[in-house]
């Protein structure tokens, strides 16, 4: 028998507010905030399924926000993040632009496994193949539409101190980061089956069932193009006391999850985020291939531990579940 429990909403917000307050880094909270519970807020209510893409933000200013990410909001960064982003943009578009304009132009279903080095990581990934596959703004602009990431619902009661990103704290607010988020693609929320599901005493067959319910109502529809980036590992990658990282291993249920919607092609993104150094900032987009099968995303994430390694020269570990 099930020992947790979803409560009412107020408790329930209340529960993951505090387990994404414990989970800001350290010098985050310049930049995200936890909002106050807000029971109007769509990103609060526990049966929220599905965000659609909005696209009040322009593609130049969210360029600008990932340039600020990628220079870790340093100022004295900015140029060479700013510069990195695009030179991954350029990379995107000669490794995979025809390939990925040819699935678009043909209705088909792209799934996208980006390892989960930071949050923003499926985000960005997404971001990429856009601009990879639009051959103008008003492409861009649309893509978004045709584009979704699955997310941690804890992840909709932080805030983004956007006035601090963009350098003018005293005229421009604060918005809930989904806000922003949903300027890049549709946004689809889950309960990961990780300790935040534990610590926020959510009942372990209640995250099933809205899970479930969530991919039924989000399954990509035959013959119309799609794109949708996953973190397949769930969790933040965790740094090990001998200098080595290990990516957590995917769970059975996303595999299967991943084979019932019969996504016609897959890929996977490897991502770094160089907090020292922007330059040494990474966005590697594997090879595109047909089909999915039960060792799709083992060896997605393989390939992905090898190349942050190969490219950091710190070791990434990844371990497959071993099979009956």
């Amino acid at each position: 028998m099930s020992t947790g429990v979803l409560l009412n909403n107020e408790t329930y917000y209340e529960k993951m507010a505090a387990e994404g307050q414990k989970r800001l880094l350290a010098g985050e909270d310049k930049i995200w905030g936890v909002m106050p519970y807000d029971p109007t807020s769509e990103y609060q209510q526990v049966d929220t399924t599905y965000l659609e893409a909005w696209d009040d933000i322009p593609p130049e200013l969210i360029q600008w926000f990932v340039s600020r990410i990628v220079a870790s909001y340093d100022e004295k960064w900015h140029d060479l993040g700013e510069q990195r982003f695009g030179e991954s943009i350029e990379e995107f578009k000669q490794q995979s632009g025809d390939q990925l304009r040819e699935i678009i132009k043909e209705g088909g279903r792209l799934a996208v496994n980006v390892d989960h080095q930071s949050r923003f990581s499926p985000l960005i990934g997404s971001l990429l193949l856009q601009h990879a596959a639009a051959e103008s703004r008003e492409e861009l602009i649309a893509m978004r539409s045709i584009c979704s990431t699955i997310y941690s619902r804890y992840l909709g009661f932080y805030e983004l101190k956007v006035g601090e990103i963009l350098g003018d704290p005293e005229n421009i607010p604060s918005r809930p980061a989904l806000d922003i988020a949903r300027n890049f693609c549709n946004l689809i929320p889950v309960f990961p089956n990780t300790d935040i599901r534990d610590s926020c005493d959510v009942d372990p067959e209640i995250q099933h069932d809205y899970n479930k319910k969530v991919m039924a109502a989000v399954k990509p529809e035959q013959g119309k193009a799609h794109i949708r980036t996953l973190v397949a590992s769930a969790a933040i990658d965790k740094e090990l006391g001998d200098g080595q990282i290990k990516m957590r291993t995917v769970g059975e249920g996303t595999k299967a999850s991943l084979l019932s919607d019969e996504w016609d092609f897959t890929m996977a993104i490897a991502t770094h985020i160089d907090h020292d150094d922007p330059t040494k900032s990474f966005f590697v987009a594997s090879d595109i291939e047909e089909g999915v099968d039960q060792s799709t995303l083992d060896r997605q994430n393989q390939w992905i531990a090898d190349e942050r390694s190969f490219r950091t020269g710190t070791k990434v570990n990844y371990a497959a579940n071993k099979q009956d």
